[in-house]
């Protein structure tokens, strides 16, 4: 009995891990990008109405994948695990060989410090884009 009182102290001692929703909110940049860093144009996620919806906006107008100008994609979550969540985007016209529209995967790595896009129609080890979470900004005082 003693051993798990004192289990179960550490882990009330133990900060929370955050989770996939926590570890992909913030700001991130395109690796090996020259348009789309952390510097010049990095984009914000952020999930709301229970993490039920995505938001990806970016500080500047990009070009999206359909050669036109944009700065901000809304997503519906249809799934999460530790590291990953499936995203459908708002009127996405691209489809799957079977005529579907295409299911996005956000994989987060290191941590939640890196994702890149996988599709629900690829094997699972294809991965687009890779972005880095962006430095914090040094606080000033």
């Amino acid at each position: 009995m003693r051993l798990t009182l004192s289990a179960l102290l550490l882990c009330a001692a133990l900060p929370a891990h955050a989770d996939v929703f926590d570890d992909a909110s913030g700001l991130w940049g395109l690796t090996g990008d020259d348009e789309l860093t952390c510097q010049l144009n990095p984009h914000r996620v952020t999930f709301f109405d229970d993490n039920k919806r995505a938001s990806f906006r970016w500080e500047h107008l990009m070009t999206n994948y359909l050669g036109e100008p944009d700065q901000e994609g809304f997503y519906t979550v249809l799934d999460h695990g530790d590291d990953y969540i499936v995203l459908a985007l708002d009127g996405e016209q691209r489809r799957t060989l079977e005529d579907a529209p295409v299911v996005w995967i956000m994989r987060l790595s290191e941590g939640g410090g890196r994702y890149c896009w996988g599709r629900t129609d690829w094997p699972a080890e294809d991965c687009l884009d890779g972005y880095a979470r962006c430095p914090a900004p040094v606080p000033i005082s």
